[in-house]
């Protein structure tokens, strides 16, 4: 990585840095990661996915407020990123903001309301949160547009379980799992 780093410093180019810097959070070391990508946005001040890059390592050091802000302006530069709401929606849910969430993934939605992800997510929220009937048709939503998706399958066998129905909690989690 230092190699691919130091031929980066020589020819300056945002995608490089950028590269590097991915390369350093998949490393595990996030300070030279972060370094990367800033400088990536120095040459690069709409670089989407370095703002989503530091929201993540922001998110996963704990640093929520720095995190809300990079996935922010990430979707300020691509309002249709689906990956940067998963992970600022998750943001919320992290600190037991559901109704942030809510409104987050709600808003995802009018983006981007085929995504089976982000429906997913909102009825993962409206679980979390004990909202049994609004996870249901949530996790229905995202598996019309998936129809394989075994974590909607299992959220809605977790719900007809919360529900003591038994018998529709089991064919879920069989689906889950098939």
């Amino acid at each position: 990585i230092e190699d691919y780093g130091k031929r980066c410093e020589a020819e300056r180019r945002a995608d490089c840095y950028f590269n590097v810097g991915s390369l350093y959070e998949e490393a595990g070391e996030l300070q030279k990661a972060l370094n990367y990508f800033e400088k990536t946005l120095a040459l690069n001040p709409r670089y989407e996915k370095a703002f989503y890059n530091i929201g993540n390592i922001c998110a996963k050091s704990g640093d929520f407020k720095k995190a809300a802000q990079h996935y922010e302006k990430a979707l300020a530069i691509d309002p249709y990123s689906e990956e940067t709401y998963l992970n600022f929606g998750l943001l919320y849910v992290e600190q037991k903001d559901f109704e942030r969430a809510i409104s987050l993934y709600q808003d995802a939605l009018r983006k981007l309301p085929r995504s089976a992800n982000i429906n997913f997510n909102l009825g993962f929220v409206y679980e979390t949160a004990g909202k049994i009937t609004q996870a249901m048709s949530y996790y229905r939503e995202a598996l019309k547009f998936k129809p394989d998706h075994a974590e909607a399958y299992f959220g809605l066998g977790n719900c007809f379980a919360v529900q003591q129905i038994w018998r529709e909690a089991g064919w879920n989690y069989y689906d889950a799992i098939k």
